[in-house]
């Protein structure tokens, strides 16, 4: 991720030393909760005194705070395009314009909003001419594509950098070089040269920059390089290990956090190339205690996965199953994340590019009629003829508009209906195609068992796969129905609540712990509802079977009552319970209390979409002290 620091113009002149001192005093607490205020301050003053400078900085300061403190770099881009209107000498306070640009890419970086980065980026390199600019605007989508793992297009962006410093454009060079280096080294072996090749050029650069502060050594770090370096030595066919620990030796010499975070990555990597695992697994607990010092998220993909290789070269299968197992849902939990802020932000930047292409017509259409006022003023001062000529073409002008706009409008909504089509179709397709080699999987496994009664080995190899496969078609359903909620119909008829609590009661007897107890509370056979029977007992099952899982071998308690204008259902248990300040948040799609524990984070945002349709509502009661009790409203008519 690139580096937020803020980046501030020092060297911008004012009007005024007032002016200058209030962009100092913004400076100064830019961080503080009242800062939006200062910028006002700044902002109304810089305006009065018609202060271009003054200006810019203030629109500045509002992007800084709006994207990457407030988390909006929606909102602070739309603030970019009031820059470009209200400031006429762009070029003279160009470099803010290029902070302002920065400052809402790291904003959607941060957010994971990968697509938008990108979309910012080249933005910013089609308003702003320069190699300077290139190469910051290139940078930012190559760190973009690294994150997403789209390797052709990293590598392309990388290939784009080094043809812009080998123009002569040194901007970032000596960190341009470094970083194709370590991705040439991630890419399997398959660019060693082009590897080597960088390094040396970052090396000569460094060597020729020492000490110097320019844009050539622009956000270049030499602890960085001697990590590649080694990194290289390990990895390559033609890699030397004297030479990876004499890279290795100078980072444990550096004594910074960063180099030894650095240097006990290498450690383990070495280790784990050698197959001294006990060592590895010394080297990644020292780098997780490193990390957690820096407040650096130790826990990733990267490092379970390397965890259950280490146990698997010691032999111990079970804990190397457990972190493969760990690495496995945090790496379908962040595909799951991504791809659903993939759809998310497509959609969005196609409805921005639609708003700012209708929103250009209108401003086609509002010029055309200025200038037609223009001429109806001129005809009426020279003969009513011309001003009769120009109200005729107005009219058919305005009808053709009508026109073509009626068509548009048409033809978008005609592919929104066919675009639901497809995803109803999809649903329903990937539904039987994924369910169909499952069953068979199950079907099979069950085979085996019976076949291997006598081989406990193996019999308790087929009972992993078949509770797997159980787990992962549980997964896929409730992934597939939260998709489908929208499209399910709703058929509203008089429902007696204690019939449905039976059911779903009846349905758990022989899944409860064995000292677990399930208890119906006693409950008036008039309780009725005009709702859907089969949405309400799957929102009561999900709920139950939350309740299943946590309560452990305690009571769960299912009651019932109702008053003048609604029935209520509450599910009881005396598990550890939910935290308040999550009572919220556990309705959110993919949200766990426990990371680690079975399931896709689903099953209460389905409760609450199924209440939703059944206008009712879903909530934890936050005063139930004993455990967790769930709360399921509904109107009685």
């Amino acid at each position: 991720m690139a580096n937020c620091a803020q980046i501030w113009c020092s060297d911008q002149k004012y009007k005024s030393a007032y002016i200058d001192s209030l962009n100092t005093d913004v400076e100064n607490h830019i961080y503080d909760k009242d800062v939006t205020k200062r910028i006002d301050k700044l902002m109304k003053a810089s305006k009065e005194a018609q202060d271009e400078t003054g200006i810019a900085q203030a629109y500045k300061q509002y992007i800084f705070v709006t994207s990457l403190w407030q988390g909006k770099p929606e909102k602070a881009k739309a603030l970019i395009k009031d820059m470009y209107r209200d400031i006429k000498d762009k070029d003279k306070l160009k470099d803010i314009f290029i902070n302002a640009y920065k400052y809402v890419i790291y904003g959607f970086q941060d957010l994971g909003r990968n697509h938008s980065a990108i979309a910012t980026a080249r933005e910013m390199a089609n308003s702003i001419i320069s190699p300077k600019v290139f190469t910051i605007a290139h940078f930012a989508i190559y760190e973009c594509y690294r994150d997403m793992r789209l390797e052709d297009m990293e590598l392309k962006e990388l290939s784009l950098l080094i043809k812009n410093i080998e123009k002569g454009n040194n901007y970032m060079a000596a960190s341009i070089y470094t970083y194709a280096a370590l991705s040439y080294i991630d890419d399997n072996r398959q660019y060693d040269v082009q590897a080597l090749s960088c390094l040396v050029k970052a090396d000569s650069i460094s060597a020729a920059n020492k000490g110097k502060k320019n844009d050539t050594m622009r956000d270049f770090q030499e602890n960085f390089l001697w990590y590649t370096y080694a990194n290289y030595h390990l990895k390559a066919k033609k890699g030397n290990i004297d030479k990876a620990h004499y890279y290795m030796s100078l980072l444990e010499e550096d004594k910074t956090e960063d180099s030894r975070r650095l240097l006990y990555a290498l450690r383990m990597e070495e280790n784990m190339n050698a197959g001294r695992w006990k060592e590895a697994l010394i080297a990644s607990d020292s780098l997780v205690k490193i990390k957690q010092e820096m407040d650096i998220m130790p826990y990733t993909e990267t490092h379970y996965y390397d965890m259950a290789a280490i146990y698997k070269g010691l032999h111990n299968y079970p804990k190397a199953l457990e972190y493969m197992e760990k690495f496995k849902a945090l790496n379908d939990s962040n595909r799951i994340r991504q791809s659903l802020t993939n759809s998310e932000e497509m959609s969005e930047l196609l409805n921005v590019k639609q708003y700012e292409y209708e929103n250009m017509r209108l401003e086609n259409v509002i010029k055309d009629r200025k200038l037609l006022t223009a001429y109806i003023i001129i005809g009426l001062i020279l003969v009513v003829l011309v001003l009769l000529i120009l109200v005729i073409v107005q009219q058919v002008r305005a009808s053709r508009q009508l026109r073509d706009a009626n068509a548009t409008i048409t033809k978008a909504y005609q592919k929104t209906e066919h675009a639901l089509a497809v995803k109803n179709s999809f649903i329903k397709s990937i539904k039987h195609e994924i369910r169909t080699p499952l069953n068979g999987i199950v079907g099979f496994s069950q085979v085996l068992t019976s076949m291997l009664d006598d081989k406990e080995e193996y019999k308790q190899m087929t009972d992993v796969i078949i509770e797997k496969s159980n787990q992962l078609t549980k997964i896929i359903d409730d992934v597939l129905y939260a998709s489908d909620i929208q499209n399910m119909p709703v058929n509203l008829e008089s429902v007696n609540i204690g019939d449905v609590i039976v059911d779903v009661s009846n349905n758990y007897k022989e899944l409860l712990p064995k000292d677990g107890k399930m208890i119906i509370a006693p409950i008036n056979a008039d309780i009725m509802a005009t709702t859907d029977r089969a949405l309400l007992a799957k929102t009561l099952t999900l709920v139950v079977d939350n309740a299943v899982k946590f309560a452990g071998n305690s009571t769960i308690t299912i009651a019932a009552k109702q008053d003048d204008s609604h029935a209520e259902i509450t599910v009881s248990d005396c598990g550890k319970g939910i935290p308040k300040d999550k009572s919220e948040w556990v309705f959110e799609e993919f949200t766990k209390v426990d990371d680690f524990t079975q399931g896709t984070g689903l099953g209460l945002a389905i409760c609450r979409e199924l209440v939703k349709r059944l206008h009712g509502s879903i909530y934890i009661d936050t005063n139930y002290t004993k455990g967790c009790r769930m709360v399921i409203s509904l109107p009685l008519t």
